[in-house]
């Protein structure tokens, strides 16, 4: 491999890295979506906080515990790929990668549209999808776009093998 294509993967890689830990930062720590109570005004959050302060949001968890779990993995996957780990990054992990940011905007969207649905039943007016949310939609493409050319570049194929 010559050294404009090391220094291609070396940047998709750090990209991939950026991009992780944004995600995590973004989902584990800022609100997921929010809205206004019915009663004076009041002002809720769903984030990984007021999970464990609201039994009503406590459905929400698995959305933080999927992207924050996913978010680490890329970060850590794409150490891998800029040698800091001794790890090879094989196929099937690129694969994997690949599957798991679609798993991520899958998980995202569906959170989001629970949301939406659970909040227009109540009949609230005044809701919001926040930083989480776009987080996990944007984070999850653009990782998708990233893992693909990581892809292209090693010459992998998302073909179904029998193996």
């Amino acid at each position: 491999m010559t050294d404009e294509w090391k220094n291609i993967l070396v940047n998709l890689y750090l990209w991939i890295l950026v991009l992780g830990v944004i995600g995590v930062v973004f989902s584990l720590t800022l609100e997921f979506a929010g809205y206004y109570g019915g009663y004076y005004g009041y002002y809720y959050e769903v984030s990984l906080a007021s999970v464990f302060r609201n039994p009503d949001h406590l459905g929400y968890l698995p959305i933080f515990i999927i992207n924050g779990f996913s978010f680490t993995m890329f970060s850590l996957i794409s150490l891998a790929g800029l040698g800091v780990f001794k790890i090879d990054v094989s196929p099937k992990l690129l694969k994997w990668c690949f599957y798991n940011s679609i798993i991520i905007i899958v998980v995202t969207t569906t959170g989001g549209i629970v949301f939406e649905i659970i909040l227009a039943s109540w009949g609230m007016i005044d809701w919001w999808l926040s930083y989480g949310f776009f987080a996990g939609e944007i984070g999850g493409f653009l990782l998708m776009i990233m893992i693909y050319l990581v892809m292209k570049r090693e010459n992998i194929t998302l073909k179904v093998s029998k193996d």
